[in-house]
């Protein structure tokens, strides 16, 4: 599908269009209009997370880029909003940032919901009634390795939840590439690709997976305030992992494995749970 036509049928008075997603589909687009700048994403998965949470987000005190409008275009959602001229947080990191950070995660963390995975539009519930659903149909669904160490985590990661069953709102991708900076304010960026309800641990694990370095100092101000239960944070971790480690194995990346595990150490997990993620 070419969406920069797409992007001239929707806006025929564009007067600029750029593509600025690295990613394999290219539908995210910084354009222009009326001589000013927007970004336009284009086939959104799940349009009422912008249109849902976006308004829940700012009485927190969590800055995210301004919505102008949401449009459906042959049958894809699309959604044209505030361009933020800023870089990502990546290259702006500072001696604050982190805790900075931990407190608009646990701001992010004061929406509660109920129910695991994205939103049902409309409502404050998530796809999933239980978290051993949501893992093996949205997570685990073609991963068939270390399946003997999964009920192990599954236990602690239920017992968990019944001493904790408060499910709330998770960016599910929080990470440098998705905090922009404009001012020394930090915006919230792309919390409608994998976003939806789940434990906070869930949120943090995948923070710690998908930018690790960035994952654990923020996971570390985040529990120097709001102490987490660290054993179920293995868990967690374990099961995102595991997802991550089959994708980089297929795609001869072993060397980030390596990392990941050493990352792990650094967090205290042992050796023998490491053990149990190298197959």
């Amino acid at each position: 599908m070419n969406y920069k036509e797409i992007v001239y049928e929707l806006y025929p008075n564009v007067e600029e269009v750029n593509d600025i997603d690295s990613g394999a589909s290219k539908s995210t687009f910084k354009v222009k209009i009326d001589g000013e700048y927007y970004i336009l994403k284009l086939n959104i998965p799940n349009k009422n997370l912008y249109s849902d949470i976006s308004p829940l987000l700012k009485p927190l005190g969590i800055l995210t880029p301004e919505i102008i409008e949401i449009k459906t275009h042959k049958d894809m959602d699309c959604i044209l909003m505030e361009y933020i001229d800023g870089g990502n947080l990546s290259k702006d990191i500072k001696e604050d940032s982190f805790d900075r950070l931990a407190l608009m995660m646990k701001a992010m963390h004061e929406i509660k919901g109920s129910g695991f995975g994205e939103i049902h539009p409309g409502t404050m519930e998530g796809e999933f009634k239980t978290f051993p659903e949501y893992i093996n149909k949205q997570f685990l669904r073609k991963v068939d390795v270390a399946q003997e160490h999964l009920p192990y985590h599954y236990n602690i990661i239920e017992e968990y939840l019944e001493a904790n069953p408060e499910i709330v709102f998770c960016h599910m991708d929080f990470s440098s590439n998705n905090v922009l900076v404009r001012d020394d304010k930090y915006y919230l960026i792309d919390y409608g690709n994998e976003a939806g309800f789940n434990s906070p641990l869930m949120d943090i694990a995948k923070s710690i997976i998908n930018d690790s370095r960035f994952g654990i100092k923020v996971y570390e101000a985040y529990d120097n305030v709001f102490k987490f239960d660290k054993k179920a944070l293995e868990s967690f971790l374990f099961i995102v992992a595991l997802r991550k480690i089959v994708s980089w194995k297929k795609r001869g990346k072993d060397d980030r494995v390596g990392l990941l595990f050493d990352l792990f150490r650094q967090i205290g997990c042992s050796e023998e749970y490491i053990e149990h993620l190298s197959f």
